[in-house]
This record gives structure tokens, C-alpha cells and sequence, in this order.
């Protein structure tokens, strides 16, 4: 993998372990323009650009089972992510973590169970605008 594409580190430790576990998951690199960093668990290509500032983990496979058209999008905007990774928004966060953990490892049973059984209320607080929040998730229940 080190002649693949490369992307500059990012700035907040859970973008930064996303990535590693990413990379390591991945079966194809793609080297694309842009400023988002994209995993597709069901294909597992990695798209990669040099200066990132959003890491999106995406399924359309998940996006299924959980009743929609489209795919589960989990958006991390890494510059809020490092500014709030110790504050207020840290539980949002960490939960988006573990959400976009369960679908690099493939474990999309456990994914759509996972976010079935969140509180409506949750739902909400995550499917923010990722521009402007720490993180977004985009599901067909938060639609």
C-alpha cells in the first residue's frame, strides 16, 4: 500500500483510527479529487484525496435492510470532529464511531440492529447537516 494513493493525516484521532481500520479492510485504493475520503463497505474500495476534510463511511447494502432505497452515509467533518473531540459533542461522536466500525468490519447485521434500537431522539441529533456538525448520519430512518 505504500505506492497507493496517499492522503494527509487527519487531524482528529477517531478520523485517524477510522482511516488505519479502513485502509486495512480495504480490497481496492482509488486515488480521487475532491475533499472527502470515502470507505464503500459493500464493494470495500477506499477512495482516497490528498487533503481531506470529511471521512464518509457509506452502505447501500445496510441502506436496504434498514428499509430505503439509498445507502447509510456517516459522514465524520474532521476539522469539528478534533475541535469537540472533548467536549459536549464526544458521545455523538464516539457513537458514530462505533456505528461506522460495525460497517468497515462488515458486520451489517449488527449495524442495522444497532441503529434500529436508537432512541428517535438520536436519530435526529445525528442526521445533522455534516458541514456544519462534528458528525452526520444519513439512514433511511433519519430521512
Amino acid at each position: 500500500m505504500s505506492e497507493g494513493p496517499r492522503v494527509k493525516v487527519f487531524r482528529s484521532a477517531t478520523c485517524r483510527d477510522l482511516l488505519r481500520l479502513a485502509m486495512e479492510s480495504a480490497r481496492g485504493l482509488e486515488s480521487v479529487s475532491g475533499d472527502t475520503v470515502r470507505y464503500d463497505a459493500d464493494s470495500r474500495v477506499l477512495e482516497l484525496t490528498e487533503d481531506p476534510t470529511y471521512l464518509e463511511v457509506r452502505s447501500e447494502e445496510v441502506g436496504r435492510k434498514l428499509g430505503g432505497e439509498g445507502p447509510v452515509v456517516i459522514t465524520f467533518n474532521d476539522p469539528a470532529v478534533a475541535e469537540t473531540e472533548r467536549c459536549c459533542f464526544r458521545d455523538k461522536i464516539e457513537l458514530a464511531s462505533e456505528l461506522a466500525e460495525l460497517l468497515i468490519e462488515g458486520r451489517s447485521k449488527e449495524f442495522a440492529r444497532r441503529v434500529k434500537e436508537l432512541p428517535e431522539v438520536a436519530l435526529v441529533e445525528l442526521g445533522g447537516d455534516p458541514r456544519y456538525e462534528p458528525v452526520a448520519l444519513h439512514s433511511p430512518l433519519t430521512r
